[in-house]
C-alpha cells in the first residue's frame, strides 16, 4: 500500500466516522421541550416554512444521501484507484469538517440559538458549496458509478443544507423582525419561495442538476400543500407561488432528462 492509497484510507475512514458520530449523536439531541426547539421555532418564526420538516426525518433523509458517498468510497477497488478514488482527494477534509457544523447546528436550532444556529448553517452550506465546486459536479467528465454515488448524493445534500439554511436565516430573520415590516406576512415568504426556485433554476442553467433541483421542488411541493389546506383568503398568494414555482420546477428537470441535458460534461467509462 502506498503513500497515496493510505492517505485515503484514512480519509475514508474519517469520513465514514464522521457521519456516523453525526447521525448517532443528532436523534440523542432532544431536550425536554423539544417542542419548544425544532418545530417550535418554525411555528413561532417562520411561518408556512414550518410546512418544511427540519426535523430528524428530514436529516435521517440527508444522512441516507451521504451514507452512500461513504459506502462507495468504502470499496478497496475504488479508493486504492488512482484515478476511480480521485474524488476522495478533491473532497479532503471538508466531509468531516462538515459534519461537525451539522452537528453544532443541531445543539443550537434545538435550543432555539438562532444567531449561533444561523451562523453554522451558513458555514456548513459554504463547506457544501467547496465540495461541489471541488468535484466539478455537472462541469466535468466523470464515470457512471462516480456520477450516482458521489455527486449525486452530494447534489442532493447540498439542496437539503440549502433549504436548511434558507429556513434558519427566515427564522432568524423574522425574530430580529427584519422580514418585512407593516408588511402583509406573505410578501417575505413569497421572496424567500422565490429564492429556493432562483436556486433550483440557477443550478439547471449552470450545471444541468437535476438532483439539486428535486429537493427544491419538493420543498415547494410541501409549501403548497401546506398553504393550500389553510384558509385561502389569508395564503393565496403562498399558494399560487409555491405552486407555480413546484410546476416550473419540475417541468424545468422533464425537459432537461428528456432533452438529454443532464450533467452536460460527457461520461467516461471506467478504465
Amino acid at each position: 500500500m502506498d503513500d497515496l492509497q493510505k492517505r485515503r484510507l484514512r480519509l475514508v475512514a474519517a469520513n465514514t466516522a464522521a457521519l456516523l458520530l453525526t447521525a448517532g449523536i443528532q436523534p440523542l439531541i432532544k431536550p425536554a421541550a423539544f417542542d419548544a426547539g425544532a418545530g417550535g421555532i418554525l411555528n413561532k418564526y417562520a411561518g408556512l416554512f414550518l410546512s418544511i420538516p427540519l426535523d430528524l426525518s428530514f436529516w435521517i433523509a440527508a444522512y441516507t444521501v451521504a451514507a452512500v458517498f461513504c459506502i462507495y468510497s468504502l470499496i478497496p477497488v475504488v479508493w486504492s484507484n488512482a484515478d476511480r478514488g480521485m474524488f476522495i482527494d478533491r473532497i479532503g477534509p471538508l466531509f468531516i469538517i462538515s459534519c461537525a457544523m451539522n452537528l453544532a447546528w443541531a445543539f443550537a436550532w434545538h435550543f432555539g440559538w438562532l444567531p449561533v444556529s444561523s451562523g453554522l448553517i451558513t458555514l456548513s452550506f459554504g463547506l457544501q458549496i467547496a465540495v461541489y465546486v471541488r468535484l466539478k459536479i455537472g462541469a466535468s467528465r466523470t464515470n457512471r458509478l462516480e456520477k450516482y454515488f458521489v455527486h449525486a448524493p452530494f447534489s442532493l445534500f447540498l439542496g437539503w443544507i440549502s433549504l436548511a439554511a434558507i429556513l434558519n436565516i427566515t427564522a432568524h430573520a423574522t425574530y430580529l423582525n427584519l422580514d418585512g415590516i407593516a408588511l402583509n406576512p406573505q410578501v417575505p415568504a413569497v421572496a424567500w419561495l422565490f429564492l429556493v426556485f432562483a436556486l433550483a433554476i440557477f443550478m439547471l442553467v449552470k450545471r444541468a442538476d437535476i438532483f439539486f433541483s428535486l429537493t427544491t421542488g419538493w420543498a415547494l411541493l410541501q409549501v403548497f400543500i401546506k398553504s393550500a389546506s389553510l384558509e385561502p383568503a389569508s395564503y393565496h398568494y403562498m399558494t399560487l407561488a409555491a405552486g407555480m414555482g413546484m410546476v416550473m420546477v419540475l417541468g424545468a428537470v422533464i425537459y432537461m432528462i428528456i432533452a438529454g441535458q443532464v450533467n452536460r460534461g460527457p461520461v467516461h467509462r471506467l478504465a
